[in-house]
This record gives C-alpha cells, sequence and structure tokens, in this order.
C-alpha cells in the first residue's frame, strides 16, 4: 500500500525535515530490515515515507 499523494501535499511541516527522517529512517530499514517492508514491495524509501506520514515513526529534531 502506497501513502497518498495527499498526505504529501497537505503537509504543513518543514519539508527539509521531514525529507531528512525519510532519508533517515530509509537508511535504518536498509541496515536492520522492517516488518512493514513487504507490504511495500520490498521498496525502502515507500515504507519509510508511510512510516513517517502515518506516524507510526515519529522523528525529532537533534540540537
Amino acid at each position: 500500500m502506497a501513502i497518498s499523494l495527499e498526505k504529501i501535499v497537505d503537509f504543513n511541516g518543514n519539508i527539509y525535515e521531514v525529507t531528512n527522517a525519510v532519508i533517515r529512517r530509509a537508511r535504518q530499514i536498509t541496515e536492520i530490515g522492517d516488518e512493514d517492508l513487504e507490504q511495500h514491495g520490498f521498496k525502502v524509501v515507500s515504507t519509510s515515507l508511510e512510516q513517517i506520514f502515518t506516524r507510526k515513526i515519529e522523528y525529532q529534531l537533534e540540537d
């Protein structure tokens, strides 16, 4: 299942921050795997996007 384009277009936060969160999550999934990966056809970025935008995975900025 892919994330709907509406969720991305309607995003009101900092696009730079969320892009970095998706990239970092994709890197984590590549290294350690994830149970949602098969659901997304083994597409790491799609899995990462879905997890970030559905708030399954939360992110925060580090100072």
